[in-house]
């Protein structure tokens, strides 16, 4: 049977899956498509890493995604727009639900929306992101603006900074992301509002902040440049939120492009990527570790010929870091050990997206040549195993074409990676 256009849009994907902190379920958000109302739609869906069967955990909001689960376990935060209590949303909020399932309600009431949520570790707070007009103050003025920009009838872009548009979206509307914190009980605080200080405009998600383990300190990459451009070098930058100071983890650093920070278990070092872009615009990201207390800074992955993707997550005992790298046309997780600074590879892909640790259990999504992005899970030294079977019944009825890995000598007698793909059935 051939595969259309019409089958490729069928195809359901999953992302953000996120870990119990027991490790034995998961959470992820499935987003399907239509063709004829040209958008998609996703909802929750429970997992299990041992052998039980998923669930769906939410069906109202038009766009549930971003699941993470709460540090006490009992609870689920994601983002969405749904309407609560007869009022619809018209940018996404935080909503709440019991992770055994329920009726979700909702946190936040931002006019300006909000994205990239993150748990304190008490489970009584989350931290998130919201673009905001940096020259207000308070949220009525920010709503009040944001209402007036949306009724507008002008739409023209003026623009007089070089940071006006990245990829498909623009960023000529004057606002800036802002790392919030919003109590369970009650109230946002914009951590940033009166100080010149604001996240990457470059999609800012939940990997380019960190919340210490304590909840007292929160770290984040920061450009210092006056005039913001994507390719700025980049300083790590810790606000106390206790005594609202800020203070630059890397200043002076020698030419590096710091970001993505992520605090040890016991809260000592913070480990971070970096590169150097003065080199090389293109320079690969290195893992970096930061001393909080002596202010060292150490690139430990200087000898690995490998590019660091985000996100970063310790061990627990904090002897290693796993990351996510690119090696031969293929995206791995990996575990870099920092006594012997050697990686290994725990799971190979395809393309390794995303994953979540938690005690023993991993989990995962991965896609290949031969199948669309899938949920895995892991416990211990066991096997991995498919968590989900979002589009098993689908793929049963198509014969995929096999594919083939190739190396040839090229000019200068220099390796060459192919790959053949086959027609489905193919005989030669």
């Amino acid at each position: 049977m051939k595969l259309t256009v019409e089958d490729l849009w069928r195809i359901r994907r999953p992302a953000g899956v996120s870990l119990a902190p027991d490790g034995t379920r998961a959470v992820c958000s499935l987003t399907s498509y239509s063709m004829r109302e040209n958008k998609g739609t996703a909802s929750l869906w429970l997992l299990s890493t041992g052998a039980g069967r998923p669930r769906l955990l939410t069906t109202c909001g038009e766009k549930d995604g971003q699941p993470m689960w709460a540090p006490q376990g009992s609870r689920i935060a994601f983002c969405a727009k749904r309407e609560w209590q007869g009022k619809k949303d018209e940018e996404p909020q935080i909503y709440l639900i019991d992770a055994d399932g329920g009726e979700a309600r909702r946190l936040t009431q931002l006019a300006t929306g909000v994205s990239a949520i993150k748990w304190f570790p008490d489970g009584k707070r989350i931290a998130f992101i919201s673009w905001v007009w940096p020259d207000l103050r308070g949220e009525t003025a920010q709503a009040r603006r944001h209402k007036q920009r949306k009724e507008d009838k002008v739409k023209a872009h003026r623009v007089e900074h070089a940071t006006y548009r990245f990829w498909d979206h623009w960023l000529s509307d004057g606002r800036v992301p802002h790392l919030f914190v919003a109590d369970l009980r009650g109230g946002c605080r914009d951590l940033f509002e009166a100080t010149p200080y604001e996240l990457v405009r470059a999609d800012p998600d939940q990997h380019c902040y960190d919340i210490s383990p304590d909840g007292r300190f929160v770290a984040f990459g920061f450009d210092p440049a006056k005039e913001k451009k994507l390719d700025d070098e980049f300083d790590i930058v810790e606000l106390d939120l206790k005594s609202r100071r800020f203070r630059n983890l890397t200043p002076g650093a020698p030419h590096r492009d710091y970001h993505h920070p992520r605090y040890a278990p016991d809260g000592a070092r913070l480990a971070c990527l970096s590169s150097n872009v003065r080199a090389s615009p293109v320079a690969p990201n290195e893992i970096t570790l930061i001393d909080r207390a002596k202010g060292a800074i150490a690139v430990v992955s200087k000898g690995w010929d490998r590019g660091v993707e985000s996100p970063l997550r310790w061990s627990g005992d904090a002897s290693a870091i796993h990351c996510l790298a690119q090696d031969r046309a293929r995206q791995h997780l990996f575990r870099f050990d920092l006594a012997s600074r050697a990686p290994t590879a725990l799971v190979k892909g395809g393309m390794v997206t995303e994953f979540d640790l938690a005690g023993d259990a991993m989990a995962f999504i991965r896609d290949e040549m031969s199948h669309p992005p899938a949920v895995y899970a892991r416990r211990g030294d066991g096997a991995e195993r498919k968590a989900e079977s979002f589009n098993d019944a689908l793929l049963r009825r198509f014969q995929l074409g096999a594919s083939e890995e190739l190396s040839f000598r090229g000019w200068g007698g220099e390796t060459v990676q192919m790959w053949l793909v086959f027609p489905p059935r193919f005989n030669p």
